[in-house]
């Protein structure tokens, strides 16, 4: 699984339903008196279409192979904890 297309469009769809089942814990209510669980259904809904998209699209597109470079990955951790550090600080 070498296709960056493939694995972007099922990590979309991952975090799309993660938070999409979360919200039906909370109340839907409908479209003339939302609920707090509409919003965020509506949004993950939007996310997994998306994914599917990519996903579907990662079949007809040539594959892109996936490289991980953990240098990026370690600014892109290390700038969140240290802005999760200082925010609490402030």
């Amino acid at each position: 699984m070498n296709d960056r297309n493939l694995v972007r469009g099922l990590y979309l769809s991952a975090v799309s339903l993660a938070f999409g089942l979360q919200s039906l814990r909370y109340t839907i209510g409908g479209f003339s008196r939302a609920g707090p669980g509409l919003f965020p259904l509506m949004v993950s809904s939007l996310l997994l279409l998306i994914g599917l998209i990519t996903v579907v699209r990662a079949r007809f597109v040539a594959r892109v192979h996936l490289e991980f470079n953990l240098k990026n990955i370690a600014v892109t951790q290390a700038s969140l904890c240290g802005f999760a550090v200082i925010s609490q600080r402030v």
